[in-house]
Order: structure tokens, then sequence, then C-alpha cells
């Protein structure tokens, strides 16, 4: 099932990735904008953070200036000039993605957030084997 409105309020995400990681933050507002609107004001905010930094107001003066490093002044910028809010989850799961879930040898070193997984699913018999698994 998908959200995009919760009592009155409109979701939104704003991020970046990378060939190594992604970061994403969700905002709710109850105005509702469409893609290009967003667009528009994610971009507002971004020159309103260059032209803070410029201006001495952002102390955390980043060697280059990527989507990355100045992301959590954006987010500062759309909640105190846009009105946007933080949406904050409850509770959350998240692990590394590489590794097999089922093998608990596959990237052993690196796995520590799928120990649980991996036990939970191979006591109920998903296993690389019943699963034809192939893994390197």
């Amino acid at each position: 099932m998908e959200v995009s409105e919760i009592n009155g309020n409109y979701i939104y995400r704003v991020g970046y990735y990378s060939y190594e990681e992604s970061r994403y933050i969700y905002m709710i507002s109850n105005k509702k904008y469409t893609d290009d609107e967003f667009k528009d004001i994610v971009f507002k905010a971004v020159e309103n953070v260059l032209k803070k930094t410029k201006e001495g107001k952002i102390k955390n003066i980043p060697a280059c200036y990527s989507f990355e490093e100045i992301l959590d002044d954006v987010i500062d910028e759309l909640t105190t000039s846009f009105g946007f809010k933080l949406l904050t989850p409850t509770t959350s799961w998240d692990c590394f993605g590489w590794p097999s879930i089922l093998n608990k040898d596959h990237w052993a070193s690196d796995r520590s957030s799928l120990e649980e997984l991996t036990i939970y699913l191979n006591e109920r018999g998903y296993t690389p084997k019943s699963m034809d698994e192939i893994t390197v």
C-alpha cells in the first residue's frame, strides 16, 4: 500500500544517490506541490543555502559543494523557510544490501545487520540450497 497523503499533509522526499550510497529525507507539508513546483522549491532552498554560506550564516563550509555535503543545510532551509516538517518514522529496519540474505558465509565480515534475518529464514527452511542460490 502506498500513501502520499496523511491527515491532509502531503509527503515529499529529497536526497541524493551515488555509486556507493544514498540518503533520502522525508518531509510533510499541508500544501500539495507538483513535481516541478517541489523541484523549484528545492532549487530555491539550495540557492538560499549558498547565499547564507557566502554571508557567513552557515558555518559548515564544505570543500566541495556536492548535494551530499549540503543536504542537511537544505533540509534546514526547507523546514525553516518553506514550512516543511520532517517526517520521522516510528521505527525502521535496514541492512547492508549486498550479501545473500540466505547464506551466513556470504560477505561474512560485513553482514552483522543481516544475521537475525538469515537465522529467521534458515529456521523456516529458506536456505541457499532450497532456493537454488548461486553465490560467489
